[in-house]
């Protein structure tokens, strides 16, 4: 409901989505399937394969094709040690996968790398991830070793607790983009132990908090990213009263969705909506009044024209006074 007199607050649609996140496009780095050598039924690459248990699952190691390397590390700690394994590697192609899955058709994964990260996922979980600018990695993954870098996190948050539980994801982010593809992916029984990271009762806090993190890295330097996490970002911070980071956020150039509609709950509109709520709240009443015309210029959906042309006259209320 929209409120009237010197108290009153702009109104925006409330929205419900994942709060992911995607960097710009990027070409895919040189390696490509031609630099990838396979002799003899061998894939020259290495297999880094960690657990927190003191020993491999057997049934994980006789699934797996024949690498030219493979690196087991026990009573691993946490995900981030994933790589650091996978920079010990003799070669520039590394694979990987998480200890509780058997993966079937490796060599198929293989021969969809281009280049990119190039990762199985469930067709459950694809289109949770599409568009996101995340992926997982615990499902088969190859990806090359000179793309572990996580400077651009760790230069402005360290090496945290949220780096350590999802340096996974994290990667991807920092990587984008990657080449997902639907796999067949059988989960052994320790998939549901409830000591596992996706079981954990503040799982999806972490991840939450972890892609919001990753999207601010965007902010930064103003590379593009998908408009849904921007949108969704925007509301998340505008709602804890963090007008700042809103408004930064807001200014991010939004890649579309594709094929938009102006009901679609990601529409460009949306995000100028956002960007005049957080410049209303921090007294740029000019800024603010500007952004909220543009939006009745993309012919919004009626209900949302006529919040906006209360939101215009919040504006001009201020204005005069």
């Amino acid at each position: 409901m929209v409120g009237f007199g010197a108290d009153c607050k702009l109104v925006s649609i409330g929205l419900n989505v994942p709060f992911l996140c995607r960097p710009p496009p990027l070409p895919p780095p040189g390696l490509g399937i031609g630099n990838i050598c396979v002799l003899e039924n061998m894939i020259q690459a290495t297999a880094v394969l960690i657990t927190k248990e003191a020993s491999y699952p057997q049934e994980v190691l006789d699934s797996l094709p024949e690498f030219e390397e493979i690196l087991v590390y026990p009573n691993c700690p946490d995900l981030l040690h994933r790589f650091h394994k996978a920079s010990e590697a003799r070669n520039e192609l590394i694979y990987v996968q998480d200890d509780d899955c058997i993966i079937r058709d490796i060599p198929a994964l293989l021969a969809r790398f281009d280049g990119r990260i190039t990762n199985y996922v469930k067709r459950s979980h694809l289109e949770w991830y599409d568009g996101t600018g995340i992926t997982l990695l615990g499902w088969g993954a190859f990806f090359r070793k000179e793309s572990i870098n996580f400077e651009r996190y760790t230069s402005r948050y360290g090496f945290d607790l949220d780096l350590l539980r999802e340096a996974d994801r994290i990667f991807t982010f920092l990587n984008q983009p990657c080449n997902t593809v639907v796999g067949e992916i059988v989960d052994l029984a320790t998939w549901n132990d409830g000591s596992r990271m996706s079981n954990a009762a503040d799982h999806y806090q972490r991840l939450e908090r972890t892609l919001q993190k990753c999207l601010l890295l965007s902010s930064d330097i103003y590379q593009p990213a998908p408009i849904k996490a921007l949108i969704a970002l925007c509301t998340y911070f505008r709602n804890n009263q963090q007008y700042e980071e809103a408004y930064k956020l807001s200014l991010i150039p939004p890649v579309p969705s594709p094929n938009p509609t102006p009901d679609d709950p990601n529409s460009l509109w949306r995000l100028l909506e956002e960007h005049g709520l957080a410049a209303y709240y921090l007294g740029r009443f000019d800024e603010a009044r500007e952004y909220f015309l543009r939006i009745m210029d993309s012919d919004p959906p009626a209900g949302d024209r006529a919040r906006t042309l209360q939101n215009i006259g919040f504006c001009d209320a201020k204005l005069v006074g």
